[in-house]
């Protein structure tokens, strides 16, 4: 059942819920822990025999109330704060027009966003989105420079 990967469930054999019959615990000590000879013919088996060791797990669950609302709330204030960094870029006015028109898409995702279910996945998504604007930002205003001077500078001769 298991190796055909279809599951028991369907299987005409499998048993049904409610159907299964209470099992005891195996108690016994014919499993060889540690190895062994391997596969006796008909007869006793020979050598040693381990008892087998028992595994006591114990499991708590934690119940964690999460209040849809308030946590909706704080998306919407991760958004907030997204959406201002955005309008800066986007009203610079020495800003790239190709970064001012990737911040506009990003703010139009993340208005949007307001409207809908928002997941932490997809706020987290736009943080990227605008980490990644900011970078392009910063680069350029770093590259503007150069081309400001009016002139070139000469590079050291080779020595």
């Amino acid at each position: 059942m298991a190796g055909e990967r279809r599951g028991g469930r369907h299987h005409q054999d499998a048993v049904r819920r409610g159907e299964e019959e209470p099992q005891r615990p195996h108690r016994g000590s014919d499993v060889d822990v540690h190895g062994g000879q391997g596969a006796q013919p008909s007869g006793t088996v020979r050598g040693e025999v381990h008892a087998a060791e028992r595994v006591v797990v114990n499991l708590t669950a934690r119940r964690v109330r999460i209040d849809p609302q308030a946590k909706r709330a704080q998306y919407l204030n991760r958004l907030e704060l997204l959406i201002q960094e955005l309008d800066g870029i986007i009203a610079d006015p020495e800003g790239f027009e190709e970064i001012q028109l990737q911040a506009m898409d990003t703010l139009i995702k993340a208005v949007r966003l307001c409207y809908t279910i928002v997941r932490d996945v997809d706020v987290e998504l736009l943080e990227s989105e605008l980490e990644t604007i900011k970078e392009r930002s910063r680069e350029a205003q770093e590259g503007r420079g150069d081309e400001e001077l009016g002139y070139e500078l000469p590079e050291d001769p080779p020595q």
